[in-house]
């Protein structure tokens, strides 16, 4: 299948885009870090523009991974209604990848952005499908930095650097972690297997309080671990970093 996936040069994006070349052919839109991924033909691209829709079109793609996002500064609910008017004036299916922030009490520019996006991709008439990561995490790829630091990455720096760890609140909010490449797999038996104009959350086997982890320097990098209350099961998911 011909993918045309936005946010390529994204963490999350560059990480599928490598696992979706191994069975598709895979042009990977970025705007300002490039990408050189094996297998992936990158497509440099401002979505801001509406003429980047023409641009895209020339690639004819059958299906369109959206995953290209402005998280915070000015302008975030424009950049991001932007892009998505590109995305859907191609006329073809879409994965997007939104985010369970879309079920929290928030009122950030970042939350609305999210929640107007699913809406319109909702009304749109295409088939779709919408993927809500929550907290991925997972090793950072060796030939390429994105631009954008992942909230997991930023705490595996911080932990090696000092001695204490910061935690939302009074650390009892649950969430999910989920790594990176669980997400694509997730993300590509979607492609694969039909959409259905469906919505998921995608998150680990447990909600968890950051009061309740415990992230660990191993030979591999470091490992985040949940501590079990008494007579609960353990659960030690991938390497959260190499």
């Amino acid at each position: 299948m011909q993918l045309l996936v936005t946010g390529a040069s994204s963490f999350v994006g560059a990480h599928f885009c490598r696992e979706a070349a191994l069975t598709h052919r895979v042009h990977g839109v970025f705007h300002q870090t490039p990408v050189a991924l094996s297998g992936v033909t990158p497509l440099r691209c401002d979505l801001r523009h509406p003429a980047a829709a023409d641009r895209l079109a020339e690639v004819n793609p059958e299906l369109v991974v959206h995953m290209a996002c402005k998280v915070m500064g000015k302008g975030v609910e424009q950049v991001n209604r932007r892009m998505m008017d590109v995305v859907l004036a191609l006329g073809v299916p879409v994965l997007y990848a939104s985010s369970t922030m879309v079920h929290w009490d928030s009122d950030t520019a970042y939350a609305r952005s999210r929640r107007e996006d699913e809406k319109r991709l909702a009304e749109s008439g295409l088939d779709y499908a919408i993927l809500r990561p929550c907290a991925p995490y997972g090793p950072r790829l060796k030939d390429h930095q994105p631009r954008h630091i992942e909230s997991f990455h930023r705490l595996a720096d911080w932990i090696q650097r000092w001695p204490w760890v910061p935690v939302i609140g009074d650390g009892s909010t649950l969430r999910q972690p989920v790594h990176v490449l669980d997400f694509c797999q997730s993300a590509l038996r979607l492609v694969e297997c039909g959409m259905g104009r469906r919505a998921f959350d995608a998150g680990g086997p447990r909600a968890i309080p950051p009061s309740r982890c415990r992230i660990r320097l191993t030979t591999r990098g470091l490992a985040l671990e949940y501590r079990p209350r008494q007579g609960e099961p353990g659960i030690m998911p991938r390497s959260l970093c190499c």
